[in-house]
């Protein structure tokens, strides 16, 4: 909401803030259900647009809300038993709810804002194997997906169409997508963690898939 940048750091279970010039903030430690989560590998944070943080959890399999202190909103699950995901990676918001990708089915989920499943994508059914490794969304609803197998960027519409298809690397010049973001404009930054770098791409919407 302040526009500060909010990094999870796993090694320590803890948040960390920097203002918009990427001087320090402060540090705070997850409390409670949280703290083991937010060790894991593969936790990630969510900020969606009311300002609630949420946490993946990879152990829980979850999305678990979160108060000022860091600690869950509420003891009762966000996903239900039947609605839950077997390998959460990646979530990103939409709207109200959020998508999250469960690498278990290879598929994108959708869920309500009371996390019941909506709908589903198979990335693979129009691009062969494929291993999303981040989600975001832009002002319209469209989806981002961050292929690092196959060093593609994916755009679906709201609906699960496929938008676009933009090629990152190849053989010669390996671009291995780890997480990316959407800014305002449409702007989208997709970063490669092993060569520490950022690629920045502004949306052709007249391109085909």
């Amino acid at each position: 909401r302040n526009q500060s940048l909010l990094v999870l750091d796993r090694a320590r279970g803890a948040l960390v803030a920097f203002d918009r010039a990427g001087r320090f903030l402060a540090l705070r430690p997850f409390q409670g259900p949280a703290t083991e989560e937010a060790s894991a590998r593969g936790a990630r944070i969510l900020l969606d647009s009311f300002g609630t943080l949420w946490l993946l959890a990879t152990q829980a399999r979850d999305l678990m809300p979160l108060t000022d202190q860091l600690t869950p909103v509420r003891a009762t699950r966000y996903l239900t038993p039947e609605d839950q995901v077997g390998v959460p990676v990646a979530a990103a918001q939409f709207g109200a709810g959020v998508w999250i990708y469960d690498a278990a089915q290879g598929a994108i989920r959708r869920f309500t804002s009371s996390g019941r499943f909506q709908l589903s994508i198979s990335p693979e059914d129009s691009a062969g194997a494929v291993a999303p490794s981040d989600l975001a969304t832009d002002a319209a609803g469209n989806l981002y997906v961050a292929d690092e197998k196959g060093q593609r960027l994916f755009v679906f519409d709201p609906s699960g169409a496929l938008l676009i298809t933009r090629a990152l690397g190849g053989a010669k010049i390996p671009w291995r997508p780890a997480a990316l973001a959407v800014g305002p404009g449409g702007v989208v930054a997709v970063a490669d963690a092993e060569r520490c770098e950022i690629q920045i791409f502004a949306t052709d919407r007249e391109a085909k898939p």
